[in-house]
């Protein structure tokens, strides 16, 4: 879903096969699994839907001069201490970033250079983030980002907690 592409029940491969093409996706082919959409309070049908309109979550669109439309991608941190957590899983997140138009921006970059930078943290990295990152800066737990892809938005108003 993060890189615009639904999750598809077998019915669209049925009907695939019926009509010897590949045909576009609508909402009855969509696989669902409705307990998650609940817990998570999401509905993967829209999530489809809006990341079609809109672009991917961590897109933002911009009309240049001519008049066309570009997508430009959100860079990216993961803190060392989300990174070790991470490599100790299934070191998902890296690539979720990319499937949802994200890059991810080396930590060893200047200071300066993480302004405009969403970061994804863990609490034991306030030290790190205060002798890293500018005063000011928002770091978000790793759920915000894995809510905001299976929701279609980001929702950065509640960060762990900001660089003091």
């Amino acid at each position: 879903m993060a890189s615009g592409r639904p999750l598809v029940s077998p019915s669209w491969v049925d009907a695939c096969r019926q009509a010897g093409t590949l045909l576009r996706v609508v909402q009855s082919h969509v696989a669902v699994d409705e307990g998650k959409e609940k817990e998570l309070r999401f509905s993967a049908w829209r999530t489809y839907q809006k990341v079609l309109q809109e672009g991917r979550v961590l897109e933002a669109r911009s009309k240049r001069p001519d008049g066309d439309i570009v997508a430009v991608s959100k860079r990216c941190i993961l803190t060392p201490g989300l990174r070790k957590k991470e490599k100790q899983q299934q070191n998902t997140l890296p690539l979720i970033i990319e499937a949802a138009g994200g890059v991810l921006v080396d930590v060893s970059c200047s200071k300066s250079s993480y302004g405009d930078c969403l970061v994804f943290g863990v609490e034991e990295d306030v030290a790190w983030a205060k002798s890293n990152l500018p005063v000011g800066v928002a770091v978000f737990d790793k759920s915000t980002l894995t809510l905001g892809v299976v929701r279609g938005s980001l929702d950065l108003s509640c960060p762990l907690f900001r660089v003091s």
